[in-house]
């Protein structure tokens, strides 16, 4: 009817004006887009990304259990290649992958390493892993995996393009992830690691620190996989000092700023064995160290955090600074027959990062003035203090996090984020900057399932049975207090997760809902008493991020 009434000339036409890289055939605010392309893209502040490893046989590959990939690299030692392809379904080999290849690849290097993989949001799976080997993986990308592989890490997951309605394609891991686990149809997914280890990237840019490594029982050096450029433009507009590593107080969980706490990237070696002794050396009440930490204790001194007599590995140190990393040891007559011990200890606390200032007992008893002048003047302790001036890579993540995050900026850039990687507005003021990495500290360590809250479980599972996954489907019965509309799930005929809210049920990451996919994945499959928890921490999860969603929607990001 429309093409009957009008003709060529009466249509009231838009001009489109496709302008490159992208040429969109369709409206587009330019005014808008100037305003976005003026915040930094991912692309451009981590300096190294790629996407996730490929099978192209996840099936036969990548399993629950771990002792399913064990079994595999047991047959394919001992059985032919026709009963393992038929045995574990292989099916037909490719121009990028052979499963004979394969196996005398993974036999000739001698690699049995079952690696631990982030195969989709909240769901953990496992295969063997190899940086010596290609092996099952026609493409492993071990230039970025490595730098998580069996390393203390953490990435940001975004797509460069997707062509779904949510605008929700973010994530963030500590393991290796697989390159479809935000979309199973949509593009690759990429991995940006917030630190690279030395390996293949040996070089050191804007800050380089040696680093305990607990997985691998000894130290490696890693530097911030971040562009100074643009590290030092957000230092800049905040008037704070960035730092490449995030140091928590000796033995326990850092604390930061409005009491959020992160997790230990960077834990300092704690002996327990020397927490008596530790105690008995404050109660002793040595004069020279009273007398100093009278003029350094409750932050009295420029708000430095010092402690006495803290445990560091297998030392006890006098004095160390939890906001700092300075430690500083009184130094009286017993010292004198001590010079190789000294030197040690001392060689040992500087690997780790740590300052070491000697300050002899008599300037202490006679001249303290003069000592904390000195100090005042200190290149490590000049300045302010972490919880005032400076900012580590985990902040900077933190920030992004809860920017991607928000639902202002979700929906304002939503045509943008489809066809790039996510462009970040420079923060506007420290005080916005640090509200915002609360918050997405805190989405950070939910999604990683780190953060205690996803133990209080909001769900119960009360019917007794064979735990088998049929059907998964979600009824809904009625409101509660605090969670809205809620329902059941159930996996089978008879078996449910009670009190599921429904945003929780339908809530979207990336392509999937992980409270639905979860359980689909898990079709014709037991659950076991792990698995059952598991489920009732995403419920949680989800719940969480929504209602955290909506509090950095309060805060004004541009």
């Amino acid at each position: 009817e429309f093409l009957n009434q009008n003709s060529i000339a009466s249509i009231q036409w838009n001009k489109l004006e496709p302008n490159e890289p992208e040429f969109k055939f369709s409206q587009v605010d330019y005014i808008l887009k100037l305003q976005y392309e003026k915040h930094f893209s991912l692309i451009d502040i981590f300096k190294s990304n790629n996407v996730g490893f490929t099978s192209a046989r996840d099936a036969s590959l990548i399993h629950f259990e771990k002792r399913k990939v064990s079994e595999l690299l047991s047959d394919i030692e001992y059985l032919e290649i026709s009963i393992i392809r038929e045995k574990y379904g292989f099916g037909a080999d490719s121009r990028d992958w052979t499963l004979k290849g394969a196996i005398d690849d993974i036999k000739t290097k001698k690699e049995r390493n079952i690696a631990k993989i982030n195969y989709r949001p909240f769901d953990f799976r496992y295969s063997h892993y190899s940086k010596k080997t290609k092996g099952f993986f026609s493409y492993p990308r071990w230039e970025i995996m490595q730098h998580l592989y069996q390393n203390e890490n953490i990435g940001i997951i975004a797509t460069r393009l997707n062509r779904q309605q949510s605008s929700g394609y973010f994530w963030v891991s500590n393991s290796i992830i697989e390159r479809h686990i935000l979309d199973t149809a949509g593009d690759s997914t990429s991995l940006f690691p917030l630190y690279l280890y030395p390996e293949t990237n040996p070089q050191q840019t804007i800050g380089q620190i040696t680093s305990p490594n607990p997985s691998k029982g000894g130290e490696l050096e890693r530097i911030p996989n971040l562009n100074p450029e643009i590290v030092n433009l957000i230092a800049e507009k905040l008037g704070l000092t960035f730092v490449p590593e995030k140091f928590p107080s000796v033995g326990g969980v850092a604390e930061s700023r409005g009491g959020r706490n992160t997790k230990n990237y960077m834990q300092l070696p704690y002996n327990p064995n020397l927490k008596e002794r530790a105690k008995e050396l404050r109660q002793a009440g040595n004069l020279s160290e009273v007398l100093f930490w009278n003029q350094v204790k409750n932050k009295q001194f420029k708000g430095f955090d010092f402690d006495r007599q803290k445990i560091v590995g297998n030392y006890i140190v006098d004095f160390y600074c939890s906001n700092c990393n300075v430690v500083i040891e009184i130094d009286g007559s017993s010292h004198d027959d001590k010079v190789e011990y000294d030197a040690k200890r001392d060689a040992y606390l500087r690997g780790l990062g740590l300052t070491v200032i000697h300050i002899p007992v008599g300037d202490v008893m006679k001249n303290m003035n003069v000592v904390m002048e000195m100090l005042l003047y200190h290149p490590a302790l000049k300045g302010t203090p972490p919880e005032e001036g400076n900012f580590a890579p985990i902040d900077i993540l933190d920030y992004i996090y809860a920017v991607l995050h928000s639902p202002t900026y979700r929906e304002k850039y939503k045509e943008f984020l489809k066809i790039d990687f996510p462009r970040i507005p420079y923060p506007k003021n420290a005080k916005i900057f640090w509200q915002l990495v609360k918050l997405g500290g805190e989405i950070r360590q939910i999604h990683l399932l780190e953060s205690p809250t996803v133990e209080k479980y909001i769900t119960q599972y009360p019917i007794d049975g064979d735990n088998v996954v049929i059907k998964p489907r979600f009824i809904n019965s009625h409101p509660l207090e605090g969670l809205g509309e809620v329902g059941k799930v159930y996996i089978n005929d008879t078996q449910y997760f009670d009190n599921v809210p429904e945003i929780a049920w339908n809530f979207y990451i990336g392509g999937y809902q992980p409270a639905q996919k979860w359980l689909k994945d898990r079709k014709d499959r037991k659950l076991e008493f792990e698995d059952i928890l598991h489920y009732q921490k995403i419920i949680v999860a989800l719940s969480e991020t929504d209602r955290l969603m909506k509090e950095i929607e309060k805060i004004e990001i541009e």
